[in-house]
């Protein structure tokens, strides 16, 4: 009885964790795609490392800015190079 208890405990706990968790994976923004891809289609000489990092950091720091990197990258996401003319509105302020 004892080991089933101490089972059904460590479900809730492996439960609670992976719900906490998961507030960190909704707020996260992939810079990356987003740097790298205006480097691909746009300006072949961007600097997307200091792109990455500066939005990466403004990410953290800025709810606001995390909202419009998560549009941009949601609008660039299953769009070509040729398609996102249409994204430069949720990715102003985060490329040039």
């Amino acid at each position: 009885m004892r080991r089933i208890l101490n089972l059904c405990v460590l479900c809730v706990v492996l439960v609670g964790s992976v719900g906490v968790g998961c507030g960190v994976v909704d707020d996260y923004v992939d810079c990356n795609k987003i740097c790298n891809r205006y480097r691909d289609c746009v300006n072949s000489q961007y600097d997307s490392g200091k792109c990455i990092d500066r939005c990466f950091d403004e990410s953290r720091s800025n709810p606001d800015y995390n909202r419009k990197a998560n549009d941009c990258s949601a609008c660039l996401e299953t769009r070509a190079c040729s398609e996102s003319l249409p994204c430069t509105v949720q990715c102003a302020g985060i490329v040039p």
